[in-house]
């Protein structure tokens, strides 16, 4: 090989060399880059997700049907009924379209439900044409003891809620098991008192709520401040993510 040609494939080579390393230099840069971003990002997503997760929870309104737009999931004793069934004239709701009815005393509605928490807020809102002499309560039943495990105390005794729908809320402590037996909620009402205005006693039962607040009292909010917080928002069900009280 003459020089002319040596000098030739020593200036191709080192070229060659040069470019190889300009390659390496951007493919570790674009990866060390790389790897910072994506580190960067996690920081962000991470940090983004302890702030929605500080600010807000995911509750649910483990009832079904508890608006009562159609005539399942309940079971009814005594003289009870859907207004599915009821003629135009003779329908109330508080939403929707239906609500469930109570015509006399000694009357129940049940619906099983799957407990996992130690608290719950329950609520409800009822109608009354006419002034209520007798009262109601709604707990919580351990169907295997038949004992209560969750007593609301939102008894109405005495009361007249004047043709209105007025709302009755309040936060239970749950003393049952949370497996191995089944439960139930249920609302019982006992003479119901004269009507007001409609030549009959009517009672109805619309827009319940049952909600698992375990892990708000958990993290140090009071039942009072759950309670006060919770009533001020529309009735929703299955699940609903809402900003921490």
């Amino acid at each position: 090989m003459n020089n002319k040609g040596f000098i030739a494939t020593s200036l191709i080579y080192s070229f060659f060399l040069v470019f190889v390393a300009v390659i390496s230099t951007i493919i570790a840069t674009y990866a060390h880059n790389r790897i910072l971003i994506n580190n960067i990002n996690d920081g962000i997503v991470d940090d983004l997700n302890t702030s929605i997760a500080n600010k807000y929870i995911s509750l649910e309104n483990i009832l079904k049907n508890s608006d009562f737009e159609t005539n399942d999931a309940w079971s009814i004793e005594g003289n009870a009924s859907f207004t599915t069934n009821e003629s135009e004239d003779f329908k109330i709701s508080y939403r929707g379209f239906e609500s469930l009815k109570i015509n006399t005393g000694n009357s129940a509605i049940k619906q099983t439900v799957n407990l996992e928490g130690k608290y719950y807020y329950a609520r409800y809102y009822l109608f009354r044409n006419g002034t209520i002499t007798g009262y109601s309560n709604l707990a919580l039943w351990d169907a295997n003891t038949n004992k209560i495990v969750a007593d609301f105390n939102l008894n109405y005794k005495n009361s007249d809620i004047n043709s209105n729908w007025v709302m009755y809320s309040n936060i239970a402590n749950f003393s049952g098991s949370v497996s191995g037996h089944t439960y139930y909620l249920n609302l019982k009402n006992d003479d119901i008192g004269s009507p007001k205005d409609w030549g009959f006693s009517r009672l109805h039962v619309d827009s319940m709520m049952l909600v698992d607040v375990t892990s708000l009292i958990e993290e140090g909010y009071s039942k009072e401040k759950i309670k006060t917080y919770l009533d001020t928002l529309d009735y929703f069900e299955g699940k609903k993510s809402i900003e921490k009280p």
